[in-house]
């Protein structure tokens, strides 16, 4: 038997702000919905009107930094770590070699 939570149970754990949590998770199906990273196709996936829920991603993404949010996530003691690497790494990606040189003792990061 499949066992879950619901998206708005586990966003609750990253945001304390209930009405935060309540956009988070909106957007998060909305992207779930729409299998794309376009906001246009998120919001069209978002209840309410599209150019409405358009601009509530953008003011959502301008107030909150979801980066900050997913930290709560990280485990060091894991044996590796999926992450969105800044753009001025972008040079490591393409070396995986090094990369895995850097990271040594520490859980390795296989950037997106």
């Amino acid at each position: 038997m499949n066992k879950f939570i619901g998206i708005f149970k586990f966003v609750q754990q990253l945001f304390l702000d209930e009405k935060t949590a309540q956009q988070a998770s909106q957007i998060i199906e909305g992207i779930m919905t729409a299998c794309s990273p376009r906001l246009s196709e998120i919001a069209a996936h978002m209840p309410g009107g599209e150019a409405a829920s358009y601009k509530r991603i953008q003011r959502f993404l301008h107030e909150v930094d979801p980066c900050e949010a997913l930290k709560l996530l990280f485990n060091e003691e894991a044996k590796f770590v999926i992450a969105i690497l800044p753009k001025s790494s972008v040079r490591m990606r393409t070396k995986p070699a090094m990369s895995a040189r850097l990271w040594m003792g520490r859980p390795k990061v296989f950037g997106c």
